[in-house]
C-alpha cells in the first residue's frame, strides 16, 4: 500500500513538472511572437508552482522572465536591471544547466541594449540616464570597468552627487586607474610616436619599414582625477572632513599637482579657512608664478583678514601681470579709500582753534591725496567697465571733491546714458 502511495505521489510531481514545462514553452512562444501580455500570463501560472519545480525549470523560468523584461524595457534602466537580475538568478540556480547559455546570452543582449541607450542619452545630454545605463552595463559584466568610469563621468555632468558618490567610491574600491597597454611605434620619416589600436596593426606598419622602435607602454593613470572628482562631491554635500582627509592624502602623493592644489585652495576658501587657502595658493604660485588670478585671490583673502599692506601688494602684482585686470584695479582702489574713514573721523573731532584749523587743512590734503592716488585705477577700470554705473558714480564724487568739474560732468553724462541718475 505504501508503495502505491509513493508511486501516486511521483506521478503527481511528474504531472506538475510537465505542466510547468508546457506553460514555459507557451510563454516563450508568445514572447517570440511579440505577444508580451500573453507571455506574462503564462509565466504567472508557472510562478505559483516554482517552489516545487525542478532546478532546470526554475532556471528556464528566469531566462524567459529576463527576456520578457528586456523586451518591455525600452529605455527604462530599472527594468533593464530587473532583466539582468532575472538572468543572474537563472545562472545562480543552475549554472551548468541547459538554460545557462541562454541566460548568459540574455545578459549580453541586455548590455548591448543598455549601451545603445547610454549613447543616445549622452547625445541628448540626458546625462543621468546615460550614467545609469553605463552602470548597468558594468554591473552585469564587472570585468569591463571602463563602463563604471563612463558612468562616473556622466554622473558628474548630470551634477548628481548621489550617483557620483556611489560610482567614484566604487572606482576607488576596485583600484581603477584607467591605465592600459598601448602599442606604439615611431614614424621613421617624422620621428613622431604613434599609438596603434592593435598589436597586429602596429607590427604590420613596422614590417613595411614606415615605422620603427615597436614598444608596449602603459597609458597615464587617471586615478588622481578620480580622487579629485570624489573630493569635489564631498565638498558639495558638506562632508568637509572626508574631503580634507582625501585631499591631504592626494597632496602628499602629488605635491606639485596644480589642479589638485587648486581644488584644495577652493575648498578652504569655501570653508572660510583663509590661512590654509593662502598656503595652498602660494604653492600654486610656485608652479605658475605669472598667473595674475592667484595674486588677486591672495589680495582678497588678506583684505578679509585685515592685512591691508599684504593685500595691496598682491593686488599690485596682479595689475603688474595684467594691467587690464579690472577687478584688481577696483579692489586696490577700494582698499586705499578705506583710509578715508579714519581721516574724516579725525577731522570731525577737531575744535575751532587756529591749530585745529591748520590740522584740518592738513587732513583734508591727506584725504585729497587718497583720492588722487585711486583715480588712475578707477579711470582704467571705468574704461574696461564702461556701463558700470556705480563705478561712474564713485569717480564723479571724487572729481567733485577735487574740483575737477569737467571730469565730473563727463561721468554724469555716462551715468545718464546708462540709465542712471
Amino acid at each position: 500500500m505504501k508503495k502505491q502511495i509513493l508511486i501516486a505521489g511521483l506521478m503527481l510531481i511528474t504531472a506538475i513538472s510537465f505542466g510547468q514545462k508546457k506553460e514555459l514553452k507557451k510563454a516563450e512562444k508568445a514572447l517570440n511572437s511579440g505577444d508580451y501580455t500573453e507571455a506574462a500570463s503564462f509565466l504567472k501560472q508557472v510562478e505559483g508552482q516554482l517552489g516545487s519545480a525542478e532546478l532546470e525549470i526554475k532556471s528556464k523560468y528566469y531566462v524567459v522572465l529576463g527576456n520578457l523584461k528586456l523586451a518591455n524595457a525600452d529605455t527604462n534602466i530599472d527594468i533593464f536591471t530587473e532583466a539582468g537580475e532575472a538572468f543572474n538568478e537563472s545562472l545562480k540556480i543552475n549554472p551548468k544547466g541547459k538554460s545557462a547559455s541562454a541566460a548568459a546570452e540574455g545578459i549580453q543582449n541586455l548590455r548591448a541594449s543598455a549601451e545603445v541607450n547610454a549613447k543616445k542619452s549622452y547625445a541628448a545630454e540626458n546625462f543621468k540616464d546615460a550614467a545609469k545605463s553605463y552602470y548597468t552595463i558594468y554591473n552585469f559584466g564587472k570585468s569591463d570597468t571602463l563602463y563604471l568610469y563612463n558612468a562616473s563621468i556622466c554622473s558628474s555632468l548630470a551634477k548628481d552627487n548621489d550617483l557620483s558618490l556611489a560610482y567614484y567610491t566604487e572606482l576607488i574600491e576596485i583600484g581603477y586607474t584607467g591605465s592600459a597597454k598601448e602599442f606604439v611605434a615611431t614614424d621613421k620619416s617624422t620621428g613622431e610616436v604613434k599609438v596603434f589600436t592593435t598589436k597586429a596593426e602596429r607590427d604590420l606598419l613596422v614590417k613595411s619599414g614606415d615605422f620603427i622602435k615597436p614598444e608596449i607602454k602603459n597609458s597615464k593613470s587617471i586615478q588622481g582625477e578620480i580622487f579629485r572628482k570624489l573630493t569635489a562631491v564631498y565638498i558639495d554635500i558638506g562632508e568637509n572632513d572626508k574631503a580634507i582627509s582625501l585631499l591631504n592624502q592626494l597632496i602628499t602623493e602629488s605635491p606639485n599637482d596644480f589642479d589638485l592644489l587648486n581644488i584644495a585652495s577652493s575648498m578652504y576658501y569655501k570653508l572660510g579657512d583663509f590661512d590654509n587657502f593662502n598656503k595652498m595658493t602660494k604653492k600654486l604660485i610656485e608652479l605658475k608664478p605669472d598667473d595674475e588670478n592667484l595674486y588677486f585671490n591672495l589680495g582678497v583673502t588678506n583684505s578679509k583678514n585685515g592685512n591691508k599692506e599684504e593685500a595691496l601688494k598682491y593686488y599690485s602684482k596682479a595689475i603688474e601681470l595684467n594691467p587690464d585686470y579690472d577687478a584688481a584695479l577696483i579692489n586696490k582702489a577700494q582698499l586705499i579709500l578705506e583710509g578715508e574713514s579714519a581721516i574724516i573721523e579725525e577731522m570731525n573731532a577737531l575744535g575751532t582753534s587756529s591749530a585745529d584749523y591748520d590740522k584740518y587743512d592738513e587732513l583734508k590734503e591727506q584725504k585729497n591725496e587718497l583720492y588722487r592716488e585711486v583715480i588712475p585705477y578707477l579711470e582704467k577700470a571705468s574704461i574696461l567697465r564702461n556701463d558700470d554705473i556705480e563705478l561712474a558714480k564713485t569717480l564723479k564724487n571724487i572729481y567733485e571733491l577735487l574740483g575737477m568739474d569737467d571730469k565730473s560732468k563727463e561721468m554724469k553724462t555716462r551715468i545718464e546714458n546708462n540709465g542712471g541718475q
